[in-house]
């Protein structure tokens, strides 16, 4: 999974968001939008920016960087998906931590 399409495609489907609903979150057109899914283009990063944001996932994951897809916080429960050479590797770290 190294491509931007592929990881907003990705991100969708474990949010379960829809097109229409990062859409409307971003303000992005549907053609625009359509054309960053199928890979025709990549987003501006003022649009990456909003796309992640929709997805509440890190832009440096967005953007193909090596790192957990979620944003980690100490205080919540982290899942964090690591991605390698096109292959998926699911790493699923809980950290509990008391109040």
């Amino acid at each position: 999974m190294n491509t931007i399409a592929e990881r907003i495609k990705f991100a969708m489907k474990a949010k379960n968001k829809k097109q229409v609903d990062i859409v409307k979150d971003t303000g992005i057109s549907k053609g625009a939008f359509s054309s960053y899914l199928s890979g025709q283009y990549n987003p501006k990063a003022d649009k990456m920016e909003l796309i992640a944001d929709s997805l509440d996932v890190d832009l440096r994951w967005l953007y193909g960087q090596n790192v957990p897809m979620e944003h980690t916080n100490q205080n919540n429960n982290a899942l964090q998906y690591i991605f390698c050479n096109e292959s998926i590797l699911f790493s699923f770290f809980v950290f509990f931590f008391p109040l």
